[in-house]
């Protein structure tokens, strides 16, 4: 999966209404659009998850592929914030707590996400516009 080295891409759970509100609240905060998207489910998706030797039907978190690399949980998420529009860069300070306090944070969303967000019976297309965006 040589592609990969060189884009930056947000696996999520395409059935999570949380996964697909974070994806679209990251589509309009990253106006370089130097972000990509694909969902775990996808067959792309399985490919990274069984690249990188994770579950490929249990999610527990969205992936940011930095360039070939793997990032997860609290992260990724902090990751990603730097590239957006605004004051979200700042929310990288949020790495100065230890990494087991803000996975844990994680992990308690994470496991709720469908009760507290709900899910999806369909899954989430983007328009013309954002397909170029999303990688299958």
């Amino acid at each position: 999966m040589e592609e990969i080295n060189d884009k930056q891409i947000i696996l999520f759970d395409v059935v999570c209404n949380l996964c697909a509100g974070v994806v679209q609240f990251v589509i309009e905060r990253n106006t370089n659009k130097n972000l990509l998207f694909a969902s775990l489910q996808s067959d792309f998706g399985q490919k990274v998850l069984l690249q990188f030797e994770l579950s490929t039907t249990e999610y527990q978190s969205f992936i940011f592929l930095d360039k070939g690399i793997l990032l997860q949980k609290s992260d990724a998420a902090l990751t990603i914030c730097a590239h957006l529009d605004s004051a979200w860069p700042m929310m990288r300070f949020l790495k100065i707590f230890p990494i087991q306090i803000r996975n844990f944070v994680y992990d308690k969303v994470a496991k709720n996400r469908y009760r507290w967000f709900g899910q999806k019976n369909e899954c989430w297309l983007p328009d013309e516009n954002l397909r170029k965006r999303f990688v299958s």
